[in-house]
């Protein structure tokens, strides 16, 4: 029993765990796993941020994306105006502090919340153009070479082609890693905490893991 533990969704209860999904993992004591800086335990029953793991498929070996095993009920299209969280290949997230767009911290709070535009409703597919607004209704903009969130416009420098491996046009899931390319050619590139778009790569500094920011998870 010491090895067993309870996967736990609080807002869902009773339903399939898919990709992108913020579990719990609670132990036999009562207690749920816990990371506390570079610290792992299990002396609280809490259920907060610190106690949250998020589930994720595991890219192949060939770098494309595995399958979803067919006992996993499909998960619904990422949608227009859906609330997410973009985790760079650092493990921390795509964040808005003031203007600056920065990719410092592991947290997932308002500063990391970007809502994903297109200019009608419907699906998110590879190859949709799309905005990215911050919690202070600024959106990621793309200014030469430089990235940052000072304005609230929706022209070119703001609208971005969001990439997935493989055919375009294929839905985008909570789990999914993408990536965005700009205006100028460009794609969105965390480089240690900075971001910019100084490179037309389309490596791990590119891409991000979508996680759908649950509408409410205790």
């Amino acid at each position: 029993s010491w090895q067993r533990f309870v996967v736990e969704m609080p807002s869902r209860q009773g339903e399939p765990v898919r990709p992108g999904d913020a579990v719990l993992l609670r132990a036999h004591t009562g207690n749920c796993i816990t990371v506390q800086g570079a610290d792992v335990h299990a002396r609280w029953d809490h259920a907060g941020a610190w106690q949250r793991f998020i589930v994720e498929k595991a890219p192949a070996q060939d770098g494309r994306q595995t399958t979803t095993p067919s006992y996993w009920p499909a998960p619904s299209a990422l949608q227009s105006g859906d609330a997410v969280y973009l985790r760079a290949h650092t493990g921390r997230q795509l964040a808005i502090e003031g203007d600056e767009v920065h990719a410092k911290g592991f947290d997932l709070g308002d500063w990391e919340v970007w809502v994903v535009e297109k200019d009608e409703a419907g699906p998110v597919l590879s190859g949709d153009s799309v905005t990215l607004r911050a919690y202070t209704w600024n959106r990621l903009t793309v200014d030469g070479q430089r990235v940052h969130a000072a304005w609230n416009h929706r022209g070119k420098w703001q609208h971005l082609v969001v990439e997935k491996a493989g055919e375009p046009g294929q839905p985008i899931h909570s789990g999914d890693r993408i990536m965005f390319l700009a205006h100028t050619g460009r794609r969105i590139t965390v480089q240690g905490p900075r971001v910019h778009a100084e490179l037309d790569d389309a490596g791990d500094w590119q891409q991000f893991v979508v996680q759908l920011k649950p509408r409410r998870f205790v």
